[in-house]
């Protein structure tokens, strides 16, 4: 069958990347255009990658297109896009949560003096990701992912006259280094060790499927981890997360991107799109599922042990990724993407329709936003809207039947019971800690909710509204449809799972139970958990709290590191004038001399 809107999809990134080039032409004083051209061009992009994915689904018929960036002798490189199901569905899902997105920020950065500049930056975030996710090659993918970056950091420094802003910036950019460092050695390493210096995806398959390539283990080992520790570092997967926290300095409509779609999850697509080189590793795929499940459960009771909104949903983003990551490891690519969607589609309902809660308690919150957000009781109709919305996404988030949550970690406690019962164990963990930290989250949106007015505005409910269908659309699909492969079968064809699903099934909804009753029990204390009883808390749940004091230790690294640099820099001068020009100044003599 002909790819009749595939061979187009080079025109979804570019729309992002028309409306960056246009707002920036135009300069601050448009800032009506600027939000237009973000809300057309995102539409737009949506309208496209519908189209595509399901083109993809009917037919399932690749695409890819490429041209010479650079060509020295008999060696060239490439740059270009590449369209298959798991591109397209991301794509898709990213165009989704983007043009809802756009439609918030539309309101929400309505009176804010640089606007213009803001919906710049959203839309170069758009068509960073974009070209990430529908790259041909990992040259492509390496430069969108330093686009990225970029983009990142100039949306958290948005409000670099704000107390902690520009310290957020800096850590994001030091650990976002060390990702960049690992990918670019990855990078090279396969560039000197592919046949014919072939960068492409499909030529990676080619060489790593099946173990069949000459390239030595010990190779393949270095590079897959670098791929993992670049992952890590980039998105913070435990230990590499002490920069999440300080992401809530972000607007809302860039930490909405961010933890959803963007850097957070662009851990879990790295590591996927490049999964034949990590699958020739067997060690490092032990290493992922532990790393990952590590990751989740830190992450899920680190979420519940927050006394503010803001660093809950950052930290339960992290615990999602870290099951991202632990699918990836136990070869539950299904598992990983559905977790995707759902987290991405569950966190931006919380994050929209919490909105001004979330940040709030985070202290970056548009001040203009604000003041009409309080003046303001909440219109009857579309408050409940977005409780609702709020309330299926927690839903979804928690993993409860027959939410798509549920779905999505059977995938992958199904896989890990495969592997290693002690791995099904510790997934059974960060379910139970999941719905717990979800039950909290919910418990301090409906505290708040109750002692706090608002503005009502359709921009808000109405597209966290349309999330949470495509959410139970989505739950209630699987349920009934979803028996065979389930319906991201598609995606990739796996083997038939040798375990009964029953022997899945029950322990996780004996852990989902688990993670309820403790909610319900521990609420009135989970409750009392505000900054000014940090200090009270048990020595045990302070180091919890503050995830193992792992951030302190980075910092002493670091200082260490630092200090020792400047020693040696002391030590370089001193000998440098003491010893040197000695020397040349003897030398000089002598000339004279003479």
């Amino acid at each position: 069958m002909p790819t009749m809107f595939s061979q187009y999809a080079w025109i979804v990134p570019i729309l992002p990347l028309a409306a960056f080039l246009l707002i920036t032409a135009l300069g601050r004083s448009a800032d009506r255009t600027a939000s237009l051209s973000g809300v057309v061009s995102s539409a737009l992009a949506l309208f496209l990658s519908i189209w595509i994915l399901l083109e993809q689904l009917v037919s399932n018929n690749e695409y890819s297109i490429s041209f010479t960036w650079l060509k020295a002798g008999s060696y060239s490189l490439s740059l270009g896009i590449e369209i298959t199901p798991l591109t397209s569905l991301i794509a898709a899902v990213f165009c989704l949560i983007y043009f809802c997105v756009q439609l918030f920020s539309f309101y929400y950065m309505e009176n804010d003096d640089r606007s213009a500049v803001f919906q710049g930056y959203l839309s170069l975030l758009a068509f960073a990701m974009l070209g990430f996710v529908l790259a041909v090659n990992l040259l492509t993918l390496f430069i969108c992912w330093q686009l990225l970056g970029v983009a990142v950091l100039l949306l958290t420094g948005f409000w670099y006259d704000k107390e902690g802003v520009r310290q957020a910036a800096k850590r994001i950019f030091l650990w976002g280094g060390i990702g960049d460092a690992a990918l670019l050695l990855a990078l090279m390493l396969l560039y000197w060790y592919m046949p014919e210096r072939a960068l492409d995806f499909a030529s990676i398959q080619n060489v790593f499927e099946g173990q069949s390539t000459s390239i030595a283990l010990g190779i393949i080992s270095v590079i897959a981890g670098l791929l993992a520790v670049a992952a890590a570092a980039k998105s913070g997967l435990f230990p590499f997360h002490s920069w999440l926290r300080y992401s809530v300095k972000a607007p809302l409509p860039a930490l909405i991107l961010i933890h959803t779609v963007t850097l957070v999850p662009a851990a879990f697509f790295l590591l996927i799109r490049n999964f034949t080189i990590i699958q020739a590793a067997p060690s490092i795929m032990v290493i992922l599922s532990w790393a990952g499940v590590v990751g989740a459960v830190i992450g899920a009771l680190t979420a519940w042990l927050q006394s503010s909104v803001a660093n809950l949903v950052v930290y339960s983003a992290a615990g999602q990724l870290g099951l991202m990551v632990m699918a990836v490891g136990v070869h539950s690519l299904n598992g990983a993407v559905y977790v995707f969607v759902v987290n991405a589609l569950a966190h931006t309902i919380v994050l929209m329709a919490g909105g001004a809660l979330v940040q709030r308690s985070a202290g970056g919150s548009n001040s203009s936003y604000d003041s009409g957000y309080a003046k303001n009781r909440l219109a009857s109709a579309s408050g409940n809207a977005r409780r609702l919305a709020v309330i299926i996404g927690i839903l979804s988030l928690s993993g409860l039947p027959p939410f798509p949550g549920f779905w999505s970690t059977r995938y992958i406690l199904g896989a890990a019971l495969d592997k290693q019962l002690p791995l099904f164990l510790a997934g059974l963990a960060a379910v139970c800690l999941t719905v717990l930290y979800s039950a909290r989250l919910f418990f301090m949106l409906q505290q708040q909710w109750r002692t706090t007015e608002g503005k009502s505005q359709r921009a808000i409910a109405a597209p966290a509204l349309c999330l949470a269908l495509v959410l139970i659309i989505f739950g209630l699909a699987e349920a009934l449809w979803g028996g065979h492969g389930g319906l991201l079968g598609w995606l990739n064809p796996e083997r038939a799972a040798s375990i009964p699903r029953l022997a899945v099934w029950l322990p996780q909804l004996i852990a989902t139970a688990a993670g309820l009753g403790m909610a319900f029990i521990s609420y009135k204390k989970a409750a009392s958990f505000t900054e000014q009883s940090v200090k009270e808390r048990s020595p045990a749940l302070r180091v919890l709290s503050e995830v193992f004091y792992i951030e302190f230790i980075w910092e002493r690294i670091f200082q260490t590191i630092a200090a020792a640099g400047q020693s040696i820099h002391r030590l370089d001068r001193f000998l440098l004038e003491r010893d040197v020009f000695r020397l040349i100044k003897k030398a000089a003599g002598l000339g004279r001399r003479r």
